[in-house]
C-alpha cells in the first residue's frame, strides 16, 4: 500500500550479499515486479514450487517444509539469513530468530496484513534505531520511517550482536547516512 524509495534502498543495501528466506507468495510478487533480488542467495519455503523452477534465478533453493530447511541451514550457522516475508513465514520463523531489522512506517494505510502481536512482543528490545523522512511515491505525502534493529526478548541479556549482522546493518547505515536527521 506504499512505495518508499529509501525503504527499498535500505532493504537492498542491507540484504545484498546475504541469503534471503521467503515464501512463495512473496516470491511471486517479486517476479511480478520483474525483480529477482540480484546479489542475494534466495531460499523459498513453499509446497507449490516444483524443483525445476529452481532455474528461475541464480542462487535459488526451494524447500517444502521448515524441517528440511533447518537441516540444510545447520551447514553454515555463521551466515546471516534475512527472513523477508510473507506473514506466515514471519510467524513460522519468529521463535527461531534472535534479531529483527524492521522498517516502521509512521502513517495509516489501508492494509489487510499486519505483524502478529506475538511477534511484535518477541522483538520489543530496540538495539539500534535510525529515523528518516521519505515521500510516498504513490501519495506524494512525506512520512517518517524508522529502521530499527531489535533483539529477541528471549536472548541472553548483554549478548553481543553477531558480527556478521552488525557488519551488514552498519554497512547499510553508512551507505545511506546522508538521509538521517541529526537528532536520530
Amino acid at each position: 500500500p506504499w512505495s518508499f524509495a529509501k525503504d527499498m534502498q535500505f532493504f537492498k543495501n542491507l540484504t545484498h550479499g546475504h541469503t534471503v528466506l521467503l515464501g512463495s507468495y512473496t516470491w511471486d510478487s517479486i517476479l511480478e515486479a520483474n525483480s529477482r533480488l540480484p546479489g542475494r542467495d534466495k531460499i523459498i519455503l513453499s509446497t507449490k514450487i516444483a524443483p525445476n523452477e529452481k532455474k528461475l534465478a541464480t542462487g535459488l533453493e526451494t524447500y517444502t517444509n521448515s524441517r528440511n530447511l533447518a537441516i540444510a541451514a545447520t551447514q553454515d550457522s555463521d551466515e546471516v539469513v534475512f527472513v523477508i516475508g510473507g506473514a506466515s513465514i514471519y510467524k513460522e520463523f519468529a521463535s527461531a530468530a534472535a534479531y529483527a531489522v524492521v522498517t516502521r512506517v509512521h502513517a495509516q494505510f489501508d492494509c489487510d496484513k499486519f505483524i502478529d502481536r506475538a511477534i511484535e512482543m518477541r522483538f520489543s528490545d530496540p538495539l539500534l534505531n535510525h529515523d528518516v523522512v521519505d515521500t510516498d511515491r504513490q501519495t506524494q505525502n512525506p512520512v517518517k520511517l524508522s529502521f530499527t534493529l531489535y533483539g529477541n526478548t528471549n536472548r541472553a541479556i548483554g549478548e553481543p550482536i553477531p558480527s556478521a549482522l552488525l557488519d551488514a546493518y552498519s554497512r547499510c547505515i553508512n551507505s545511506v547516512k546522508g538521509w538521517f536527521d541529526q537528532t536520530s
